[in-house]
């Protein structure tokens, strides 16, 4: 079941990267190339004969309709109530894709090193970049921030929204106390995976400084370009001993000590 989940997931990352791409891109691009691989037998069977332009309108609702296909895989087996199957199905699809958008954000902000594939990044996080501009007026890289806590913000009220709707269903009131226990949850869970993908993260590149990798390579980028904003003020501070670099020992120890602070709340 959960190997089912992380497939649809991987599904709704692949619809969201096509909804990006030019027609060209799909098939000229690399990247591309293996979106369309990935995706272009359903839309060539559902939306035979139509523009890209056309198909790209009906992606939100194909990942709508992947979303509940998950939750009727939670169902299997699952003796709770559907109310609470189908809320905690749709929580961990909205932490999901916010985490997912707030790397995009991120690599697509030009922060850290730049690499091959943080225009596609860009195109995904410009939107809610935008979005957050209408509020507070910040043109530059400043407004990265800013834009992550509006995501935070916006999945809160869609899940206090919900669970607020669902109570009035079934027990005839708003009961706001346990949507706003789901959001504070929602919130947690949101901040401890972007921690604990930071921490393999910085593993993963302290592991890579040992064999000097290519640096031309996207994932070695990829890795530089999430870890090198964090490890930076701390490498100002803590010098690297030879071949040693303790700031990210220190940022480790950090991580772990934020993420038990996290669950302990």
């Amino acid at each position: 079941m959960y190997f089912i989940n992380l497939i649809l997931k991987f599904y709704i990352i692949v619809l969201i990267f096509r909804s990006i791409f030019t027609s060209q891109e799909l098939y000229f691009n690399p990247f591309g190339k293996l979106v369309a691989s990935l995706t272009e037998p359903i839309f060539t069977n559902l939306f035979k004969g139509k523009s890209k332009a056309t198909t790209d309108k009906y992606i939100p609702f194909m990942i709508i309709c992947i979303i509940f296909l998950q939750f009727l895989v939670n169902l299997m087996g699952n003796f709770t109530s559907l109310s609470i199957v189908f809320l905690d199905t749709i929580q961990d699809n909205l932490n999901f894709i916010i985490v997912f958008l707030i790397i995009s954000i991120i690599l697509g902000s030009g922060k850290g090193i730049q690499t091959y594939y943080s225009i596609y990044f860009y195109r995904i996080g410009l939107p809610w970049i935008k979005f957050t501009r209408r509020f507070i007026k910040i043109q530059d890289n400043r407004i990265v921030f800013p834009a992550i806590i509006l995501l935070i913000f916006i999945y809160g009220v869609l899940i206090v929204g919900l669970n607020a709707i669902l109570n009035f269903i079934y027990r005839g009131d708003l009961f706001l106390t346990g949507a706003l226990f789901k959001f504070l949850s929602g919130g947690v869970s949101i901040i401890d995976s972007l921690l604990s993908y930071l921490f393999w993260l910085i593993i993963i590149r302290a592991l890579l400084s040992w064999v000097s990798p290519d640096p031309r390579n996207p994932f070695v980028q990829i890795v530089y370009s999430l870890t090198e904003p964090i490890l930076a003020p701390f490498r100002r501070i803590i010098p690297p001993l030879g071949f040693l670099d303790l700031s990210a020992f220190v940022v480790l120890i950090i991580i772990e000590i934020v993420r038990n602070l996290l669950l302990r709340i």
